[in-house]
């Protein structure tokens, strides 16, 4: 996509050049009606190329309007749901209230409290080759400027580690960056829809049957089905994730603390999931830092779990905009003075505040990794902030935590965040407080 901006840019730069030439050639010839003439052609050629390139640009978003759509289709997510179950039978499907999810469950082999030492290793700093084929350069085209930072460098899962009862006990990484993400394994849901659209509801009846007609998704699994398809993904660089739920003690009332959950509703205006509810921060495990850091130690610095939930949490829950990227080349580290991740991590210090990793959820339909977390906050800094969101959120709430499954029964909820309401329920601090049945029922 980068390429193809820097193309389009020579090309108007050189069509510009042969007009003031043509026209000083025409001049020196002919005169000013030589020169007139040579103006007027030039003018009708750069027209032409310019409504050329607008409506090419009209094409490709039209189509990623219409994906966007078809994706939340009631047609397509019923026959995406019955294909995904065929894929992978032996997965924990996510599950709410009788409403089953394209996601699955990972649970962990215990609870792990911040700073999460040991959960994630990095096992290689290169870049891994992709040369994209022409599928994926068309699917890249289709995301236009919703592409942003292409070559940040981020982490994608290389292994999971099972223990002998099959939960996860760590996660082996390797260095990737957005563009091979999008082109490995987000393009497994356009590959998976444009399936949909040329089926006319027609299920297949085994995962080789659909494999067979998803190459890219096929690639990923290598002759693999299931659980183990997903643990080591075949020539596919999917980013890993992280996600919070924030559960927060509300002392501003005259009568008693109640606890509050705190819950997004999605912009219309992004591209995945427009209006679905989300549980925030959430976002992918990238390093904090510029396209342009290749030295091996920015990306080793880079890779910190913790940071880059705290990072999410600044910037989704209190829209801290400076920590989208960060040009100027600051420590990573940096974000931990900022005001309001240093509270978090004093309260955590106090016992106040618990971080704890209760577990992993995969999106089926890209086969992405979700690092989960419950953010719990028993400390007065928390309900005495202002919670502003981000531009990807249009409503920013704190229901009462036993109104939470009414809330949602009324709308549509990120298949991520449903499969975090489960695990969340099942968090060691969240029994401790004795805050699970109330995220269980509805109110």
């Amino acid at each position: 996509m980068v390429y193809l901006k820097h193309q389009g840019k020579y090309l108007k730069s050189l069509l510009g050049i042969i007009a003031f030439v043509a026209g000083i050639v025409g001049f020196l010839v002919t005169g000013l009606l030589g020169a007139a003439i040579a103006l007027g052609a030039s003018l009708l050629i750069l027209g032409g190329y310019f409504l050329y390139q607008d409506q090419k640009v009209y094409k490709w978003e039209r189509k990623a309007q219409e994906l966007s759509q078809g994706l939340i289709s009631r047609e397509y997510l019923l026959w995406q749901q019955q294909i995904l179950e065929i894929l992978y039978p032996d997965l924990e499907i996510v599950s709410v209230d009788g409403k089953r999810y394209p996601a699955a469950i990972l649970r962990h082999e215990r609870s792990v409290d911040y700073p999460f030492e040991g959960l994630c290793v990095l096992r290689d700093l290169r870049l891994p080759e992709v040369v994209p084929t022409k599928t994926q350069k068309q699917y890249v085209k289709l995301l236009g400027n919703t592409l942003h930072a292409p070559r940040m460098k981020g982490f994608a899962l290389q292994m999971i580690h099972y223990n002998p009862d099959g939960r996860t006990q760590s996660f082996d990484t390797i260095t990737t960056n957005q563009y091979q993400n999008l082109v490995t394994s987000h393009i497994l849901e356009w590959e998976l829809y444009q399936l949909f659209k040329s089926q006319n509801g027609y299920i297949p009846a085994s995962p080789d049957e659909i494999l067979a007609k998803l190459p890219y998704r096929a690639q990923y699994h290598d002759g693999r089905f299931g659980s183990s398809a997903i643990a080591e993904p075949h020539n596919a660089y999917p980013l890993l994730s992280v996600q919070a739920i924030v559960i927060y003690q509300d002392t501003r009332g005259v009568g008693q603390p109640v606890w509050r959950v705190v819950l997004a509703k999605r912009s219309q205006d992004v591209i995945v999931k427009p209006g679905f509810f989300q549980f925030q921060p959430a976002g992918g495990f990238e390093v904090f830092g510029s396209e342009d850091d290749d030295a091996d130690f920015l990306v080793r610095q880079g890779f910190d779990v913790g940071d880059a939930l705290l990072r999410e949490y600044a910037e989704e829950l209190f829209d801290v905009t400076e920590f989208r990227l960060n040009p100027q080349g600051r420590d990573p580290r940096s974000i931990r003075s900022h005001q309001i991740v240093r509270q978090l991590v004093e309260a955590v210090r106090k016992n106040t505040a618990w971080i704890e990793f209760v577990g992993t959820i995969v999106d089926l339909t890209v086969l992405r990794h979700e690092l989960s977390f419950v953010i719990l906050i028993q400390d007065n800094f928390f309900c005495n902030s202002e919670l502003l969101g981000s531009w990807e959120a249009k409503n920013m709430t704190s229901p009462q935590a036993e109104n939470l499954r009414e809330i949602l029964s009324g709308g549509v909820l990120h298949g991520g965040s449903a499969g975090l309401l489960q695990l969340a329920v099942g968090s060691k601090r969240v029994k401790e407080l004795g805050l699970g049945q109330a995220l269980r029922s509805p109110g």
